[in-house]
């Protein structure tokens, strides 16, 4: 079995999606080949993506059981660890890795992101300026720390680091949208709506974005602003059930039951298999029902 055409035919298939022969034609290699780390690791890449992850972990460990001397099957298991919500594992893998590579950026990075997800702040911040020292020109270095110290609800360093990452040519949205959020706590909402403003013109298929906007206007108290926001979402996303959702969503905060419920319907009507929404319509029926008994009952006492 020639291992070269293999592992390439076995890399086309995971390309566009057909992982199930991608593994197949794995599987068989790791038979023929049971000392190439390669096989194991590759098939881990395909199991994770099948979110199969019990195998994924089972051949990320034997890769490094072959080969232990290789970073990336650390910072991959890793990786895995923490979509497991398992960070105390994915330090273990990241710390082997930066003893290899203390250079390692994405390591460095996550370490600090994970720290972070535990609520070790100080040891989140430990890690972060590790980064910032050695990386001083990398946006992400101080787009990290604005991270952590907007979870620490530190407004000023907040916006102090993601100016300088913006200011250093970050393009993440989450960096802007770090940033407004700040900015909407000092109150300078026009500030904030221009991140919210540039995200968008970065990603205007991101609907999730044009939701952050609109919660924005509603958070400040201007609800006309944040219903029209979602009329036009709406009318850019007609076929899109999480357009519906989201304005039902904010229907249902208003208490406007029949609104809210007319929008789940029609966000079923796409997507008619969706749990969520099937459950959300139940909820929004007893509501309804329950708004009617109580609109009854103060009829009654007057």
């Amino acid at each position: 079995m020639n291992y070269s055409q293999n592992m390439k035919k076995a890399n086309q298939h995971y390309v566009i999606g057909e992982y199930d022969k991608a593994i197949a034609i794995l599987t068989k290699l790791a038979a023929f080949y049971p000392d190439e780390d390669d096989v194991f690791f590759n098939r881990a890449i395909v199991y994770r993506d099948m979110r199969q992850y019990d195998r994924a972990l089972m051949d990320f460990s034997m890769a490094i059981a072959i080969n232990p001397h290789e970073p990336e099957y650390y910072m991959q298991r890793g990786g895995l660890f923490m979509l497991l919500l398992l960070p105390d594992k994915a330090l273990d893998d990241w710390n082997v890795l930066l003893k290899m590579d203390a250079n390692h950026t994405l390591a460095l990075y996550s370490r600090a992101m994970c720290y972070l997800m535990m609520k070790q702040f100080k040891k989140a911040i430990a890690s972060a300026d590790e980064l910032l020292k050695k990386f001083p020109n990398l946006p992400e270095s101080y787009a990290l720390q604005a991270s952590i110290y907007h979870e620490m609800r530190d407004n000023e360093k907040t916006l102090e680091n993601s100016n300088k990452a913006i200011e250093l040519g970050d393009i993440n949205p989450a960096t802007y949208l770090t940033r407004a959020d700040v900015y909407k706590h000092l109150k300078q909402y026009d500030k904030a709506l221009a991140d919210y403003d540039y995200v968008i013109s970065m990603q205007p298929h991101n609907i999730e974005f044009y939701d952050m906007r609109a919660e924005f206007f509603y958070d400040i108290g201007d609800k006309d602003r944040a219903l029209a926001e979602y009329h036009a979402m709406i009318e850019k996303f007609p076929n899109n059930d999480t357009a519906y959702f989201y304005r039902a969503c904010y229907f249902e905060q208003e208490k406007r039951y029949d609104e809210a419920l007319a929008d789940v319907e029609k966000a079923l009507q796409i997507n008619p298999n969706d749990e969520f929404l099937q459950e959300m319509k139940i909820g929004l029926e007893n509501m309804r029902k329950n708004q009617s008994i109580k609109k009854l009952v103060k009829r009654k006492r007057k």
